[in-house]
């Protein structure tokens, strides 16, 4: 399920996951169906999926990178406390500490999850506090990929 997340296309896997939703699977793996769900504008189940990976994650930097996916659906559904509440956990991201969720420099799965944080930062807007500075740096590291 996280390969197809390398090859740019969880959405490929959520049938896999779905199949298999009772299992149980590493963090990364639910990030990858959250991930899926939200490309395939499925946001309630993009959200129960992170919030999944919330629950079994010890990894700071893998948490806040799921809080900054979370304040892009809480953003796109209106609930402005919500997109606050995950930016404040999500801002705290270092970006050199991402190789649990987005793999070592230089991985597939690295530019994947590098260009989808992008993303998320653009759709929840520059103009929140601290997103214009992270959003800058993950450009940085997504040219330097």
């Amino acid at each position: 399920i996280y390969f197809h997340s390398g090859a740019g296309r969880p959405e490929r896997g959520l049938e896999l996951y779905e199949e298999n939703r009772d299992h149980p699977h590493p963090p990364r793996v639910h990030a990858a169906a959250g991930m899926g769900y939200l490309l395939a504008g499925r946001p309630e189940e993009a959200e129960a999926a992170f919030q999944q990976v919330l629950e079994g994650v010890s990894d700071e930097d893998f948490a806040a990178e799921i809080h900054l996916h979370l304040a892009r659906i809480a953003h796109e559904a209106d609930r402005p406390g919500r997109v606050d509440r995950h930016l404040r956990r999500g801002l705290s991201l270092d970006l050199g500490g991402r190789g649990q969720l987005a793999g070592p420099p230089g991985s597939l799965f690295r530019r994947w999850w590098t260009r989808w944080l992008a993303e998320s930062l653009q759709a929840v807007g520059v103009d929140r506090g601290g997103v214009k500075a992270l959003l800058a740096a993950v450009k940085r590291e997504l040219d330097s990929l």
